[in-house]
C-alpha cells in the first residue's frame, strides 16, 4: 500500500515489470497510475503520473510505457531496477483532478507534454478544466 500526502491508499507499490504488471493490476482497472523512483520507502520519487480513463486501462498504459510507448522520457529511463508503480482504481474525472493537481504541483520529470488541469474555484465551487503551462 501506497499512502499519498492526502492520505489516499493506493494498490502497490509493485515493481514496474512486465511480471510486476501482469500479476498485480486487473485488466480493466481505469484511474490514476504513478511510476515512482527509488528504493527505500523514504526517499521514492514520483517519476511519472498517468491516467487510463474509457477506452485503455491502467494495466494497458503501463506496458505500454514498459514497451517504451506513451512517454519518451520514461520509455528511455535508466537503472530500471529502481522503478515501481502504484494505481488507485477510480472513475474518470477523479483521476483527471489527481493528475492535474500533481503535474501542476510536484512536477514528475518525465511528464514533459503540457497537460489538462482541474481545479474547484474558490468562488463558485465549480470545477473548471484548463491547460497547464507547467514547464519540466
Amino acid at each position: 500500500m501506497y499512502l499519498d500526502v492526502y492520505g489516499r491508499q493506493w494498490q502497490g507499490r509493485f515493481p514496474f515489470t512486465h511480471s510486476g504488471i501482469q500479476e498485480n493490476v486487473p485488466a480493466d482497472t481505469n484511474g490514476v497510475y504513478m511510476v515512482l523512483s527509488g528504493r527505500d520507502e523514504q526517499a521514492l520519487q514520483e517519476a511519472y503520473i498517468g491516467i487510463a480513463t474509457k477506452h485503455n486501462s491502467i494495466r494497458a498504459r503501463l506496458f505500454s510505457h514498459l514497451r517504451g510507448g506513451g512517454n519518451w522520457g520514461l520509455g528511455r529511463r535508466q537503472r530500471p531496477e529502481l522503478y515501481s508503480f502504484v494505481f488507485f482504481p477510480c472513475d474518470d474525472l477523479t483521476a483527471a483532478q489527481i493528475e492535474g493537481y500533481v503535474v501542476t504541483n510536484r512536477k514528475p520529470p518525465f511528464n514533459v507534454r503540457p497537460e489538462s488541469v482541474y481545479f474547484l474555484s474558490d468562488h463558485d465551487q465549480q470545477w473548471y478544466c484548463v491547460s497547464s503551462i507547467t514547464v519540466h
